[in-house]
């Protein structure tokens, strides 16, 4: 009977059109819509809040089996001394969280870099030129994306150890304190993330074909360096190329600002070359 019906229905349409008539859109674009920043948020908060719910449960996980994984290690020599090189030697309980922030910043990059890419997308597909067309400046059109690629880790990653830290906390009866400590531990990542924030954007501004291969291509890296690279004991010079290897291992290490300043310097200086380099190319 369904085929019958839906033989007859298509006899009586046009071809190409439905039954029903298409809706006009609203006339006047909406108050969210009438900046490239309110554009970008338009396209970026899809993934920005799933995303964010996916790292909330990871978060859960990790923290609700934190107790467990410590007692394991603690169990197995060789365990623990790999947990004592990953996250420091001031405590089991720190080490593994040290090890998981450092697991969830690499992938917390990967919605950053996807951010960012989100630029290059837009400009590929014909969709960056009619909105520079109008009163938008290059860099007005850029800085909108890169808020997100920028404050979005920064949500992702909070949102993440408030949730590692909250279910640890409850398992460990001091939710106030362990809730504290995890949260530092995984917004202490955000310099490294910024960073390969600012390799896809320099790589945006001098060579945009290779934005993308370029930015997972250093992601990749950067995750086979501080997952095998302890273990296997890489040389120092190259375990450093990572940026999550000066990022201090909280909770429990020491904190110097100094490493951090850098990296911060150093993204700044990528994201000024990529600016500058966008606003002198042609658009692709």
């Amino acid at each position: 009977m369904l085929t019958f019906a839906a033989l007859a229905l298509s006899a009586r349409r046009d071809l190409g059109s439905g039954l029903l008539p298409t809706r006009l859109g609203p006339a006047v674009a909406s108050p969210w819509l009438r900046s490239p920043l309110a554009l970008a948020w338009r396209l970026q908060r899809g993934t920005l809040l799933a995303w964010t719910a996916g790292l909330v449960v990871f978060g859960v996980i990790l923290g609700s089996v934190g107790e467990s994984a410590v007692e394991v290690v603690e169990d197995n020599p060789q365990l623990k001394a790999v947990a004592e090189q990953l996250g420091g030697s001031s405590g089991l309980s720190d080490a593994y969280f040290a090890a998981v922030m450092g697991l969830l910043g690499l992938v917390a990059s990967g919605y950053a870099i996807g951010a960012a890419l989100r630029l290059r997308s837009e400009e590929a597909n014909g969709r960056a030129e009619p909105v520079l067309a109008a009163a938008v400046s290059r860099a007005r059109l850029a800085a909108s994306h890169l808020t997100f690629a920028l404050l979005g880790p920064a949500v992702v990653l909070g949102a993440a150890g408030l949730a590692a830290g909250l279910a640890y906390g409850l398992s460990a009866g001091d939710v106030g304190q362990e809730m504290a400590r995890v949260l530092g531990a995984a917004l202490v990542q955000l310099p490294a993330v910024w960073v390969l924030v600012g390799v896809a954007v320099a790589l945006f501004g001098v060579l945009p074909r290779f934005m993308a291969f370029g930015g997972w291509a250093v992601l990749a890296a950067c995750a086979l360096i501080e997952e095998f690279g302890r273990p296997l004991q890489l040389n120092k010079r190259v375990l450093d190329l990572s940026p999550f290897a000066h990022v201090p291992k909280l909770p429990g290490g020491d904190v110097s600002a100094a490493p951090l300043l850098w990296l911060v310097l150093i993204v700044v200086a990528l994201a000024a070359v990529g600016l500058l380099g966008f606003r002198r190319r042609d658009i692709l």
